[in-house]
């Protein structure tokens, strides 16, 4: 196997961290699904704190990862830099940034 096939492969069983806004449902909520079934921690965040211990009871039952989740309304100001404090005073490295909070016309 060629070093750059090592590299890869190694790569594919690193644990990472993914973030993903409005996980409590929809789109943030499959996502998620997929995430952790791949063994990818997960920092769950959303307006609601019950929806989200559900959701994180609900993955946890199914998956060997490390979730927290964050109860923050995004559309509020500062409150982006709000969770990227937390997220940093917490220690931890998001590799996979999921930004599905919002909502449209």
């Amino acid at each position: 196997m060629s070093s750059y096939g090592r590299i890869a492969t190694a790569e594919r069983h690193q644990k990472r961290t993914a973030l993903i806004t409005g996980a409590s449902g929809g789109i943030g909520l499959e996502l998620a699904r997929l995430l952790a079934s791949d063994g990818n921690d997960l920092v769950l965040v959303g307006r609601n704190q019950e929806r989200l211990e559900r959701v994180k009871a609900d993955l946890l039952s199914q998956n060997q990862i490390s979730i927290r989740c964050e109860t923050i309304d995004l559309s509020e100001p500062g409150a982006a830099y709000q969770l990227w404090s937390v997220i940093g005073s917490a220690g931890l490295r998001i590799d996979i940034l999921i930004n599905n909070a919002g909502f449209g016309f």
